[in-house]
């Protein structure tokens, strides 16, 4: 005979019915189906409760009949089990709570009663006195039941009053700042005036004597500055116009279009999933980066312009790849 799991076809002898189950090397045949087995095994439980077990627990002591707390008439449980106490709810409760009372004295803690005259007891101490914030006036300090620390005012009208004080205290502390300001703002205008001077309008900073312009409207811009937002405006126009290159190779129409200005048009929001894509994340590998998506991809002829453009997040454009997805906008970025 084979060693490993054999399949075998048997008719139970209880219900007739054929069934096949894998048997193991040498062991014996089954002669019972799963449902007959099943029932087989609940009646011989039913039976050892009823022939042995019971009698084995009533031998010696009496068998409680009435409730332990209400005096009512009990029965046997499930599967003649002993009963104590009854279903009623004050019952249950006085039965999980003599359960408590062992479980404390087989650990050796002190009984309820004494642990909570101990606690009152505790709690009754005189409270600690303090001085209110507003008026000065002596209280017990013990804290709000939820929260640690102890009180700073004798009543809530007193923690108004403060609040309002103090809120009034910051605001004529802010005018008091922003008119220091708007002196300093006037000085430094005066001293400009005065030594022939000039501030950057972005930094702050101090103009060079021959980068001043005195007539001019938009205000003077240092070294600095200048060249940050060159650099910034030559990366902006770098990356139109390697947009506009890549669309003249597929020999569609061709439109100056700025990726921002398509953003601000569609609200920073992804046209596929409706998600946001916030600005900062523009040039990064993120998920919710925003990116320029071509509804109708310039490999299927689509034109590069305003109307066939629209916001997409780079998780979108990735997945959306060289399909049509989407609607050509009717709006014309400003």
């Amino acid at each position: 005979m084979a060693d490993g799991p054999v399949t075998v076809q048997v008719t139970c002898v209880q219900c007739n019915c054929g069934f096949e189950y894998e048997r193991l090397g040498r062991a014996p045949l089954r002669s019972l189906c799963r449902q007959c087995a099943e029932i087989k095994r609940k009646e011989k439980t039913a039976s050892y409760w009823r022939e042995q077990a019971r009698p084995k627990r009533a031998a010696g002591r009496v068998l409680p009949t009435h409730c332990k707390a209400c005096q009512r008439a009990l029965g046997l449980g499930p599967q003649d089990r002993l009963v104590r106490f009854c279903s009623n709810i004050e019952c249950r409760t006085e039965r999980v709570r003599l359960a408590g009372e062992r479980h404390r004295r087989k650990l050796g803690a002190l009984p309820m009663e004494v642990a909570i005259e101990r606690y009152k007891a505790e709690y009754r101490k005189r409270p600690p006195v303090a001085k209110c914030k507003q008026c000065d006036a002596e209280f017990a300090s013990r804290a709000s039941r939820g929260k640690s620390g102890s009180k700073e005012f004798c009543s809530h009208k007193c923690s108004a009053h403060w609040r309002r004080d103090r809120a009034a205290e910051i605001r004529t502390a802010a005018e008091d700042r922003a008119k220091a300001f708007r002196w300093l703002d006037r000085f430094l205008g005066d001293l400009a005036k005065w030594c022939k001077l000039a501030f950057c309008r972005t930094c702050g900073e101090i103009v060079e004597p021959e980068r001043m312009k005195p007539y001019s409207e938009n205000g003077n811009r240092c070294r600095a500055c200048v060249a940050k937002s060159a650099a910034l405006a030559r990366r902006k126009s770098s990356r139109i116009r390697k947009a506009m290159d890549r669309a003249r190779l597929k020999r569609v129409t061709v439109e100056k279009v700025d990726p921002f200005k398509v953003f601000d048009r569609d609200g920073w929001r992804c046209h596929l999933c409706g998600g946001r894509t916030p600005k900062e994340l523009r040039g990064t590998y993120k998920d919710r980066a925003p990116e320029l998506d071509h509804i109708v991809p310039l490999s299927k002829g689509g034109e590069h312009s305003y109307a066939n453009t629209a916001c997409s997040c780079r998780k979108c454009n990735g997945a959306k790849g060289d399909t049509i997805l989407g609607q050509p906008s009717l709006l014309i970025a400003a």
